[in-house]
């Protein structure tokens, strides 16, 4: 089993228009855009990140905005939600927030006894807002979200499998262990982790598999301290 592995590093996903991305995030969500860049596999298409101050690991949000690419379709085979962690007893701030700015597919909802708060980006992106237990990590304080109510970065994602199986014994391999379950879903995660260790696996055996487009998640990089450690 690896021990270098932290916890997420960050979760790319595509989008169809730019600058309505750089608005959701950098207003509605209140992430600092850390940096754009370019998709080296595609020269011609931006490469967004969104942040805290300093882009810490575990913290950021990238995408690729390719301007003519059609909705992606939800179902297996596919990072289904990306959850950010909040302070406790910030839900209803955020409820508040989200509709007063048009965010769409609000839904509260419990989960291994977190309070969360459902929503959809803007190609429909599947996103949540957890409220999690003595997370210390500092907020970006600049982006027009009260200092005590701000993202502290990310907490998890969320995979939707025909068969969670092979997925959950490579995480295993990956120093994750699993920490609780409940129905078809199981929790795992990374001990003594960055703050954005926690991945749920949704089995759902009879649901269709997806299709990537705008909305969908590319890929989940993974956190580990340095260098010499990546090249373990």
């Amino acid at each position: 089993m690896l021990d270098q592995i932290k916890g997420l590093h960050h979760v790319t996903s595509m989008a169809r228009d730019a600058r309505q991305n750089n608005e959701f995030f950098t207003r509605k969500l209140g992430q600092r855009r850390v940096k754009k860049t370019v998709n080296f596999d595609a020269p011609d298409v931006y490469h967004l990140y969104y942040g805290d101050e300093t882009g810490t690991p575990g913290s950021v949000m990238t995408y690729f905005p390719f301007p003519d690419i059609g909705k992606g379709r939800h179902g297996v085979g596919e990072v289904g939600t990306t959850v950010y962690s909040v302070p406790e007893g910030t839900l209803g701030y955020w409820e508040s927030r989200f509709a007063d700015e048009g965010v769409t597919g609000l839904s509260r909802e419990e989960t291994f006894g977190e309070k969360r708060l459902a929503f959809a980006g803007p190609d429909g992106d599947g996103f949540a807002l957890v409220e999690g237990k003595g997370d210390g990590r500092a907020p970006w304080a600049k982006g027009g979200v009260p200092v005590d109510q701000a993202i502290r970065g990310l907490h998890s994602v969320s995979l939707r499998l025909k068969d969670g199986g092979a997925t959950e014994e490579l995480l295993k391999f990956m120093g994750y262990e699993e920490v609780d379950k409940s129905g078809n879903l199981r929790r795992l995660a990374v001990k003594n982790g960055n703050g954005a260790d926690v991945i749920d696996i949704e089995s759902l055996p009879s649901t269709a598999f997806a299709d990537l487009g705008a909305g969908s998640v590319h890929h989940v990089a993974f956190a580990v301290e340095n260098r010499a450690r990546q090249l373990e």
